[in-house]
């Protein structure tokens, strides 16, 4: 992998993840999956009709130098977010369709999402660049929970029949809301809080970054 001993013993000595290029090469060498590496089930699963072998969990590793280091087992919980058909604008907005699922679901690390409620939880992709100022990029996949206003921050919101993903500024002294992106080609909105056409859907809570090149 390119790494050496002292990483590999971070990642189990604080029992963190590696970062995506490297836990795609350590699942190409065991044979299994990233989805397993995170999730742990070592059922075996159907993927595009190709059946793919999920190893068992091991219970330690041998580092390039021949250390042995015990790995720590189940110590993060998942939480799989279903992913809705729905795509969150990041520039022209789409028409919000209520509450459709694409039968996807996107395992998230539970320390990430547990201070919201699991089934207030969705996913849904992004499209545009309007926020690509935050590195919020066309295809990244947002997490959002339904209904939470938590002050200003990123939001998904339906305005006039569209659904956008932007940062939202609330003037509680003029009662009104600025829809800000996060790229100066779009200008920001303003819009006031009674607005009829206006839904503050959830707040936004992370996303997962699909890579542009």
């Amino acid at each position: 992998m390119g790494v050496n001993d002292r990483s590999v013993e971070t990642w189990v000595q604080r029992n963190t993840m590696p970062n995506a290029d490297q836990a795609c090469i350590i699942a190409k060498a065991l044979g299994t999956t990233v989805e397993f590496l995170v999730t742990g089930d070592d059922s075996v699963e159907a993927v595009e009709d190709r059946s793919i072998r999920l190893l068992e969990p091991v219970s330690e590793i041998v580092t390039p130098s021949g250390k042995v280091i015990e790995m720590k087992q189940g110590q993060d919980d998942v939480v799989y977010i279903p992913v809705l058909d729905q795509k969150l604008s990041a520039g022209k907005g789409q028409d919000w369709l209520v509450e459709s699922y694409s039968g996807e679901k996107v395992p998230v690390l539970d320390r990430f999402v547990r201070a919201y409620p699991e089934e207030k939880l969705r996913a849904a992709e992004v499209r545009g660049d309007s926020m690509t100022g935050l590195q919020l990029f066309d295809s990244d996949l947002v997490f959002f929970v339904l209904d939470v206003i938590e002050g200003d921050g990123l939001y998904v919101l339906s305005l006039r029949g569209e659904v956008y993903v932007k940062r939202l500024q609330f003037n509680p002294l003029t009662n009104r809301i600025s829809i800000i992106s996060e790229n100066k080609r779009y200008q920001p909105m303003e819009v006031r809080t009674d607005e009829e056409s206006l839904k503050i859907l959830g707040k936004v809570v992370g996303w997962l970054h699909r890579h542009p090149y």
